[in-house]
């Protein structure tokens, strides 16, 4: 499996991007991406989930609750950044 992403500036840059849309269904679905990319596995074992709690989380069928979000972020060694719209 080829990695889509060749650093966290990347990732960056790639959720940034989707999170301009204002859809949070987009962002998650890009959150997804990523932690596809850097699998599931030791994304879920960091952020104290289990496999089916992330995959539950971005699924996009449910509603993620903000916590489970922050735990997958904070795991791909990720924050939030609050600017003025």
């Amino acid at each position: 499996m080829t990695n889509k992403f060749n650093n966290q500036q990347e990732i960056v840059e790639y959720l940034n991007s989707q999170a301009e849309s204002g859809d949070h269904r987009v962002l998650i679905a890009a959150i997804r991406t990523v932690v596809r990319d850097k699998g599931i596995d030791p994304v879920a074992r960091e952020a104290c989930m289990t496999i089916e709690e992330v995959g539950s989380t971005l699924s996009g069928k449910t509603e993620p609750s903000f916590s489970a979000i922050l735990k997958i972020t904070k795991a791909l060694r990720l924050k939030l950044h609050f600017t003025i719209a």
